[in-house]
């Protein structure tokens, strides 16, 4: 939740009204089974307030989010218990143990907070697999939670029953997850190869065909050119460079990844259409990465789309620079396009989850996913404004 900017205040507030709904409900409901329900209910309720106001609006995201706290929370919860019931004489489920074991249940929530990468799960969470796992957990717990209830005695073969059967649920579950992301990396990879290799093969044939041509012409003009003079000179020499700018094939059909050469020239086509000129320095054409072709195309799409969609609101300067080259032993991309001046708090939101710059309705996810992806293999992204340039420059540098 590193991107909800709220304060202290508000967080008490929900924390005192969702205390207040459990007291009414304990207060006023006789039975143990309906009072948990009802209690559940309350909570859910005030976290789904509390995120909705902070402009988290996905109902089927924030419900899954709850479901992984409190199935976070309720495992630290029991852990602790089964520890005070082995090492302390006389612990009984009274109001003062229960004291006990909820605040040392909350110090350890805090403690692991801060060291598990608990961002990544707003990755996971998009996955359906991911969220049909959880669920069938929560629901798993909830009905033992439900039993829990209706036997009083609560012993501690009991509580250990119940710990042992989840984490049991947990770790078939996470075997699952584990299967369910292998699947998904293979069917982002034929997605990949479907969209982008029906036209790259015919393409990358016929355009080495005609490279060495177009260099024997290219040639010869240029010989030509040495021997005019005046205005036919210009005219010639005009006609050459306008000609190199266009034939982006020159460098691209070098590049030895054929998903590479068709996100580039994919992209360069969208732009042309709207008007913008995609120009492209390579210098790293035998390009090889631990990253899947799927997740280049992503990484690199991300940058190139949203620099495209910058530079289409300009009347003037419509054009992109894109660099592949290398930056020691890793690779990099950069691409720098014309924009007016961004400050870096500007900057730094453009990575926090839900910041959207787009006028239609967005997630806002794109940057947050990218950092996401390249720390976790250790690699790293520089966003930042040129002044000298008047310019954005984005720079992946990756291995």
């Amino acid at each position: 939740m590193k991107h909800l900017h709220t304060n202290v205040f508000d967080k008490m507030l929900y924390i005192i009204l969702a205390s207040v709904l459990i007291a009414a409900c304990n207060m006023l409901i006789n039975g143990d089974e309906i009072s948990h329900v009802l209690n559940t209910l309350a909570l859910y309720t005030t976290f789904i307030l509390y995120l909705w106001k902070n402009k988290e609006k996905s109902l089927s995201s924030n419900t899954i989010i709850f479901f992984i706290i409190l199935l976070f929370s309720i495992i630290i919860q029991l852990f602790v218990i089964i520890v005070l019931r082995i090492s302390v004489n006389n612990f009984k489920c009274t109001f003062f143990d229960g004291l006990i074991v909820q605040m040392l249940g909350t110090i350890l929530v805090l403690l692991l907070s801060k060291v598990l990468p608990l961002s990544d799960l707003y990755i996971l969470i998009e996955k359906k697999f991911f969220r049909i796992m959880i669920t069938i957990i929560s629901i798993l717990y909830y009905s033992i939670s439900i039993l829990w209830n209706i036997d009083p005695t609560h012993d501690i073969d009991g509580i250990t029953s119940m710990f042992v059967i989840i984490i049991l649920a947990v770790i078939i579950n996470m075997i699952l997850l584990r299967d369910g992301l292998l699947n998904y990396a293979y069917e982002e990879k034929l997605k990949v190869y479907d969209t982008y290799f029906p036209i790259i093969e015919d393409i990358v044939e016929e355009f080495r065909k005609k490279q060495h041509d177009y260099h024997n012409h290219l040639q010869t003009l240029a010989v030509i050119n040495e021997g005019l003079s005046g205005e036919n000179a210009e005219i010639l020499n005009e006609y050459i460079d306008n000609y190199m700018r266009e034939n982006i094939w020159k460098d691209l059909i070098k590049i030895d990844n054929k998903i590479i050469i068709a996100l580039f020239y994919s992209k360069y086509v969208y732009a042309k259409d709207q008007e913008i000129n995609l120009q492209f320095h390579i210098s790293n054409f035998n390009f090889c990465s631990q990253y899947a072709n799927y997740e280049l195309v992503e990484m690199y799409g991300i940058l190139i789309d949203n620099a495209i969609e910058a530079v289409s609101k300009q009347e003037t300067r419509k054009n992109i620079e894109i660099i592949l080259g290398k930056h020691g032993e890793r690779n990099l991309f950069r691409i720098i396009n014309p924009h007016e001046f961004i400050s870096s708090k500007q900057i730094n939101q453009f990575f926090e989850k839900g910041y959207s710059t787009k006028e239609k309705k967005s997630k806002g996810i794109g940057l947050y996913k990218l950092k996401q992806i390249l720390e976790k293999k250790g690699d790293i992204i520089f966003f930042y404004y040129d002044i000298s340039l008047k310019s954005v420059i984005a720079e992946i540098q990756h291995t």
